[in-house]
Parts: structure tokens; C-alpha cells; sequence
């Protein structure tokens, strides 16, 4: 995720006279890394920093009101694009376009039908739904920027969120001031289609069509995005000589429980124990490939305490052992 995306909370930590140094020191995020424009957070960090301020505020309705505290460029190219577009359609079909300079893995839609244009916001169903303050921040931003944006006091058809109800809609009903769905598919606003029409106080074709291109470049710039399983993969890849191969230690590294990671594994279809087995085996064979490499170094480097730990698991892998496998290996080689 932008790093711009935990600034809402923080702004308005700070409007409320809470230490944010300490917020930020606990879930482990440099204040350097808030004030860059292109830097990246781990979801699970950005979504602990927003967790954390709604513990400091007390504020149960924290994700509406550092929303409705957003000023223009808080997104910075990504939002001087949207508000400079000819029309409010134009500027919702470009944040679904260019959303992933916000969030790797969020999937944002615009459709029209009905008579109604439809905003939906929604992860993949690997991750876990978004927090419900995180939720309600971004449908109250996404309807904020656009009254700010055509200086039309727009009010939805629908604005509907993934999570139960909570106790006390009173803001929810003040801020949207349109029928409210609970416990529903996705996050989204609905909005008669004719709004999509509104012109944009700052609209300018000039400067669009220059800010769009420098938004393209700064999206084909970001890496492609690897799933979860991958990013345990590398982690175990690289703690496996030490030992940080575990749950633990990976959790850990990926700043969220054990418990987290399990269950999205589980998600995925998969376990930390078939990552790890798997990367072994196929470092095995290639180590093996390796002749300087003596048997017991590849246990080593494969976290096996014990190399006949590694020749039980390499037989249950291949049906032989590292030495057969080596041996058989140079043969062929011969061969050839």
C-alpha cells in the first residue's frame, strides 16, 4: 500500500493531540516513509498503524472523520489526475484504472446500470475483508473528493460495506444521508448515473492529459505484485540456513501473528510446511547440481539439523538418496 493511504490517520491523531511518534514506533514504520510520495507499506503494517489509531483516538467512527479532513493532493498525482478530468465518470473510471498506486491488490470497478453508476471497492477473496474503519474511510473519501471535486453536493443512491452494522450509525447517516447496506459483498457507493456527467470545478484538458501520462509511468514503474504464498516463499527462502523458517520467524517478518498467517495460507490453499518442504526439495536438487557443495553443507544450507535428516527427506522426495542422485546426475552428464 501507499504509504499516503495511513496518513489520514495520523492527520488527524495529530489534530487530536495524540503522540503519533510512539504509534508509528510500535508498528514499526519510519516517519521519513510517511513523507515520501512513492513509498510502500505491507498491508498488514498499514492496516496495524490504522488499527492502533483508532485504539489511541477512541473514536469509533475514526475512518469517516479523517476522511472527511482529506484536503485536495493528499494523494498527490493520483488525486491532481482525478480532479482534473472533464467529468466525475471520467475521474472514477481513471481511480479504477490507476488504484494500484494506492493498494497492490484492492479491486476497484465502475459499472453503470439501472440508471445508477456503481463505485465498488473490494480485496481478493484470498485476504482477509478490510478492517471496518478502513472501509468506511475510503467510501467516505471517495464521496468527499467528489463533492469538493464538482461543488455539487452529491448524495448516493446506496453506499454499501462489507462489515456487520456497527452499534451507532449516526455519522454514518449524517455523512452519506442515503439508505445503508451492512454485511454486503463489497464496499461501494451508488450514485444516479446522471452524476457521472458533472462537470469538475478544476477540469483541465491540457493539464490531464499531461498528469495522466506522468500516472501511467509512475504505474508501470511499481514491481509486480506477488501473491502471498510468494512472499512466504522468499522469506522462508531466506531464513532457512538459520533457522527462520517457521511460523514464528516469518510471521514476524511479515508483521502479523501466527495466527494471521496461517489462516491466510489456509486461503491460499496452502501451508508453511508444503512451502517449505517444496523449496527444499528444489534447492536440494540444485545444490546437489553443486559439486564443491559436500552432502552434509546442502543440509546445512536447507535447515536440516542433521544430514540424515536430509537423506529421510530426500528419499521421501525423489524415492533415492543424495548421493545416488549425485551420482546418477554426474553420469549422465557424462553421457551427454
Amino acid at each position: 500500500m501507499s504509504g499516503r493511504t495511513v496518513l489520514p490517520a495520523i492527520g488527524w491523531l495529530m489534530a487530536l493531540g495524540v503522540d503519533v511518534e510512539a504509534l508509528l514506533g510500535e508498528a514499526s514504520v519510519p516517519r521519513s516513509l510517511l513523507e515520501d510520495a512513492d513509498a510502500r507499506l505491507p498491508h498488514e503494517v498499514a492496516l496495524e498503524v490504522w488499527h492502533r489509531a483508532v485504539m489511541l483516538s477512541r473514536d469509533d467512527a475514526l475512518g469517516i472523520h479523517a476522511a472527511e479532513a482529506v484536503r485536495p493532493g493528499a494523494f498527490d498525482v493520483l488525486d491532481y489526475t482525478l480532479r482534473s478530468s472533464a467529468t466525475l465518470g471520467e475521474a472514477w473510471g481513471r481511480l479504477t484504472r490507476y488504484y494500484r498506486l494506492l493498494h497492490d491488490a484492492a479491486q476497484v470497478r465502475l459499472t453503470v446500470s439501472g440508471g445508477q453508476a456503481h463505485l465498488s471497492h473490494a480485496l481478493p477473496p484470498s485476504m482477509p475483508p478490510l478492517p471496518r474503519q478502513v472501509a468506511e474511510f475510503i467510501m467516505t473519501a471517495l464521496l468527499v473528493a467528489s463533492r469538493q471535486a464538482t461543488g455539487v453536493d452529491l448524495v448516493p443512491v446506496v453506499v454499501s460495506f462489507h462489515h456487520a452494522a456497527p452499534a451507532d450509525i449516526s455519522e454514518h447517516r449524517r455523512i452519506f444521508r442515503c439508505e445503508l447496506r451492512f454485511e454486503q459483498p463489497f464496499n461501494g457507493v451508488s450514485v444516479a448515473q446522471a452524476a457521472m456527467e458533472l462537470p469538475l470545478l478544476k477540469a483541465d484538458s491540457g493539464l490531464s492529459a499531461v498528469l495522466e501520462r506522468h500516472t501511467r509511468e509512475l504505474l508501470a514503474r511499481l514491481p509486480q505484485v506477488e501473491g502471498f504464498v510468494e512472499r512466504v516463499r522468499a522469506h522462508a527462502a531466506e531464513g532457512l540456513a538459520s533457522g527462520g523458517a517457521t511460523n514464528e520467524a516469518i510471521a514476524k517478518r511479515l508483521h502479523m501473528s501466527v495466527r494471521t498467517l496461517n489462516r491466510r495460507m489456509r486461503d491460499e490453499g496452502a501451508s508453511l510446511q508444503e512451502v517449505v518442504d517444496t523449496l527444499r526439495r528444489e534447492l536440494a536438487l540444485r545444490y546437489l547440481e553443486e559439486r564443491r557443495l559436500a552432502i552434509p553443507e546442502v543440509a546445512y544450507l536447507l535447515g536440516f539439523s542433521e544430514a540424515s535428516a536430509f537423506h529421510r527427506a530426500f528419499r521421501r522426495w525423489t524415492g533415492t538418496t543424495p548421493t545416488e542422485h549425485r551420482r546418477g546426475t554426474a553420469v549422465g552428464s557424462a553421457d551427454v
